[in-house]
């Protein structure tokens, strides 16, 4: 989800650097990061946009604002939804190991029979052999002397679409591209960087709904035992990722905890933090609470957070997934994280990065990343 998060603000970035009026997908399910049966879900359900164009003073429309299709809630017919064949770009089949565009049920949701052509090289954001893109060239294919020569060049032969078998060229008044997730200003991995344009322009300004925020606040006010009409005490957040971040190769499942970095090491970090703050002269130097947030489902693992007097959100016991939805245990640990006037995560970990973000510019606070040998 963070991933999308992250295209989705970098396509709004492409949209205000190349005139364009960005189309923001919906949040679609992804195999091994979220159960599947949950729905394709609109990103305002999460974010706020309406705070977004005022913020940014440029206009961004969804899908479900343009094409019909079957959102969470509505009640489209789709039986009446012609599938609408059109031409997009590939920034990724070039790079991929089976020379395959980026895989993703969008356009059948959508009801689009897509046809790509891979970008030109002019596009890449370097010379090596990556799936990284530039924004500025990307950019440059959306005008009519960057498109033409783009199609000009001897790759750029657009695929058959998989239902019609159609080969169409890139449409030139709605572009579209695979992914946008490696696409940079100057550096590869630029949201790692704190001079990020993508993040400075529009990722501080992608606040939660309200929504988000109510449910998220009471999950954390039951967690510390605080009445509504009181306020959450300061807490330190941290985000361990385990799920497919082991800091060694396990050759043998009785030895999963080898696998991973231990809790000491995001004690040392919480450590490092708090004499940060204590530097900072902050009222609060020591954090009050440490809340952790993971993607570990094994209640031995939560047990062991339990008995270091640090604070969770039992989304299993809570039943999280079944109340509010799928997508909700997720967004809910992104609120909370985001909250922290500390924060402690894993390297490498893009929810960890964009957590840390938004502590650091939302909340003025220090964060560290436990990396990962």
């Amino acid at each position: 989800m963070t991933n999308d998060f992250m295209a989705y603000c970098n396509l709004i970035y492409l949209g205000m650097l190349s005139s364009r009026i960005p189309i923001v997908p919906p949040f679609v399910p992804e195999l091994g990061h979220l159960a599947q049966g949950s729905l394709n879900t609109d990103f305002s359900e999460f974010f706020d946009l309406s705070r977004l164009r005022e913020s940014l003073n440029y206009p961004v429309l969804e899908w479900s604002q343009v094409k019909k299709a079957a959102y969470a809630g509505s009640e489209f017919d789709l039986e009446n939804v012609v599938e609408e064949p059109i031409g997009c770009w590939t920034n990724m089949k070039p790079f991929s190991d089976s020379h395959q565009v980026q895989q993703t049920n969008l356009p059948d949701f959508l009801k689009l029979d897509v046809s790509y052509t891979s970008t030109p090289r002019s596009a890449k954001l370097n010379e090596w052999n990556d799936a990284h893109t530039s924004f500025l060239g990307l950019s440059s294919i959306m005008y009519p002397t960057g498109r033409a020569k783009a199609l000009s060049e001897k790759t750029s032969v657009p695929s058959y679409s998989p239902h019609q078998n159609l080969s169409l060229v890139p449409d030139d008044h709605l572009t579209c591209f695979d992914s946008l997730y490696f696409t940079a200003g100057r550096d590869t991995y630029e949201w790692e960087k704190d001079y990020s344009p993508v993040w400075t322009l529009v990722g501080k300004h992608m606040r939660f709904t309200k929504k988000v925020e109510d449910i998220a606040m009471f999950y954390l006010r039951k967690v510390f035992g605080v009445q509504r009409n009181e306020d959450i005490p300061p807490f330190i957040s941290v985000h361990v990722r385990r799920s497919d971040f082991s800091w060694k190769k396990c050759l043998e499942l009785s030895k999963k905890e080898e696998c991973f970095l231990p809790l000491s090491a995001y004690a040392t970090q919480i450590g490092h933090v708090q004499a940060e703050l204590r530097s900072l002269n902050s009222p609060y130097p020591d954090g009050t609470h440490i809340l952790v947030t993971s993607d570990e489902k094994d209640p031995n693992w939560w047990a062991q957070v339990r008995e270091r007097g640090w604070y969770f959100i039992d989304h299993g016991g809570e039943k999280t997934s079944e109340v509010h939805g799928k997508w909700y245990p997720s967004i809910i640990d992104a609120y909370v994280q985001s909250q922290g006037i500390a924060f402690v995560g894993t390297g490498q970990s893009t929810m960890s990065l964009v957590a840390a973000r938004r502590v650091q510019y939302w909340n003025n606070g220090p964060s560290r990343m436990v990396e990962l040998n």
